[in-house]
């Protein structure tokens, strides 16, 4: 069976396992036609993230607005559903923004997980780099040949745990952040902005200390903002969880319960629901990450297909 068929069959097994969930893209069936074979997912979506991040940067006005409310909701969202994912012992491994959509709907943007052809559950140990992006990977993740850095555990070690996914996303919320603030993080030896870095991208690991100091100046610079103390939490929680340290970086559960228990905005109208009426908000206790799947079926059904020749 050809390599990119394997990981149709490993994103078919994943994404029954995690079943319907509303920021998860839904895997409707699969279907071989000839030497094709496919998966037919749902919803279909506006866009990747990496697009929206670049294309808000030329926005203005009631649009620039818009967008940045509803980025800001995108955080709790994917945490939550994040903590789903890893709730199952699966392992995302190439969180990136080319791998997060967004819908919109009813007002606002949905924000969906998806690409799970390279993830694994803790049952099955890989040291397959092949198929991940250095540019977004944990130390622990990068091949020593191709890294400056020296990671404090080895990939065999990682593979039974999370806080590789955790890293990638804490790149992820810093992005989004650079965009929102309107500053971008600097250095001698990386490009000056995270959109800037398409061709040649840097490797974020490679700039980890860089990243935290440009966290810290942004809460000292920004503390006569309205939201500062939101700011604040968003920044101090993503320098955690990039941090060069797999043992001391947050799991996304906890990350869920900082976000909701400070700020319920950061969450949407669905999750926040559901939190609230779980009482999530006065026990402070770890998000489940799951959503009512009738959620999902109530609006009308897209599909998009995707085939690999067999």
């Amino acid at each position: 069976m050809p390599h990119n068929t394997n990981l149709l069959v490993v994103e078919r097994r994943i994404l029954q396992k995690l079943d319907d969930r509303r920021h998860i893209i839904r895997c409707v069936k699969s279907y071989q036609r000839g030497d094709l074979w496919g998966l037919v997912l749902e919803p279909v979506a506006d866009g990747y993230l990496s697009s929206l991040l670049s294309d808000t940067h030329g926005t203005c006005g009631e649009e620039k607005a818009f967008r940045y409310r509803n980025l800001m909701k995108s955080f709790g969202c994917l945490a939550r559903s994040l903590e789903h994912i890893h709730s199952n012992q699966i392992r995302h491994r190439d969180i990136k923004p080319d791998n997060i959509l967004y819908l919109e709907e009813d007002g606002s943007y949905h924000f969906i997980w998806i690409d799970f052809g390279v993830s694994n559950d803790t049952g099955s140990a890989t040291t397959d780099f092949q198929n991940l992006t250095p540019r977004y990977s944990a130390p622990e993740y990068i091949p020593p040949e191709i890294t400056t850095t020296s990671p404090s555990s080895s990939a065999s070690q990682m593979e039974h745990h999370f806080p590789a996914d955790i890293f990638s996303f804490g790149v992820v919320v810093l992005e989004i952040l650079s965009l929102l603030i309107g500053e971008h993080p600097s250095t001698a030896d990386t490009p000056g902005a995270f959109h800037q870095c398409a061709l040649e991208p840097m490797r974020f690991c490679d700039a980890i200390d860089d990243l935290k100091r440009w966290a810290k100046q942004q809460i000292d610079k920004n503390k006569h903002i309205t939201h500062h103390r939101r700011l604040k939490i968003l920044l101090e929680t993503a320098a955690k969880m990039i941090d060069r340290d797999p043992d001391e970086r947050p799991t996304a559960g906890e990350v869920a319960r900082i976000f909701f228990s400070e700020d319920a905005s950061l969450f949407c109208a669905h999750c926040k629901k559901e939190l609230h009426d779980s009482g999530a908000a006065t026990r402070r206790a770890p998000v489940n990450g799951h959503h009512n799947p009738l959620s999902l079926m109530r609006r009308p059904t897209f599909v998009r297909a995707i085939e690999v020749a067999g």
